[in-house]
């Protein structure tokens, strides 16, 4: 398969804010059980786009509550881990309770991710 010579920020807009469009068809985002934090707030971000696909499996769900500060506990022992940030959209929503699913899964006997995705891709800008 061709390697693809163009990435979801092809262009920026006048202000300077990367945004999916230039020269593909489309794009898309793999993401697994590995995918948490800021790389979720980049697959939701890439969503606001037609033209992304996200492929692969649900994402970690380490978002509603985030940029975490560390706290010695006078013990000198244990730390607490405590975050600073809130997501406005809980309680209604929650990406933590079980990640964000893909658009397209790929199937479990999957032996390379990125040749089925690269497969969706191609399927898609045939359409």
């Amino acid at each position: 398969m061709p390697v693809r010579l163009c990435g979801p920020f092809a262009e920026r807009s006048r202000r300077g804010a990367p945004f999916f469009g230039g020269l593909c068809p489309s794009d898309l985002a793999l993401t697994n059980a590995g995918t948490a934090s800021s790389a979720e707030e980049f697959v939701l971000m890439a969503r606001w786009s037609s033209k992304v696909v996200v492929v692969g499996g649900a994402t970690e769900g380490a978002l509603d509550y985030s940029n975490v500060r560390s706290a010695p506990l006078p013990s000198g022992v244990r730390v607490a881990h405590i975050p600073m940030t809130r997501r406005g959209w809980l309680p209604e929503t929650s990406v933590d309770a079980g990640g964000i699913a893909p658009d397209v899964r790929v199937p479990d006997g999957a032996s390379d991710w990125a040749v089925f995705a690269l497969g969706v891709l191609a399927a898609r800008d045939a359409e």
